[in-house]
């Protein structure tokens, strides 16, 4: 079993997931750059697509209970429980660190 397969199968148990996607660029094209994070693992992906298609490559079925994500519309397509990360950490009373 590879180490890739480790992280995918504890990510796909677990009950808390973070995901995120930005751009990047891959041989002078534009692809996209996911992260699937918790306390536990992290895992990068990157797909020439921003479409939900990438989460269901990576977690299958499952849904987390919690899942952190800054709603963009392929994590609000998705049919689990979402929290949104939308708030800065001084306006969530969190310290700032430099």
């Amino acid at each position: 079993m590879t180490f890739v397969t480790q992280i995918l199968q504890r990510l796909r148990r677990a009950k808390l997931i973070c995901s995120d996607e930005t751009s990047a660029r891959v041989n002078g094209q534009n692809q996209w750059e996911w992260v699937f994070q918790n306390q536990d693992v992290c895992l990068h992906v990157i797909r020439p697509s921003r479409a939900s298609g990438v989460m269901y490559e990576v977690l299958g079925e499952h849904r987390p209970d919690i899942w952190v994500s800054d709603l963009f519309s392929a994590q609000k397509k998705s049919p689990s429980t979402t929290m949104a990360s939308m708030f800065s950490p001084s306006t969530a009373g969190l310290p700032i660190c430099d």
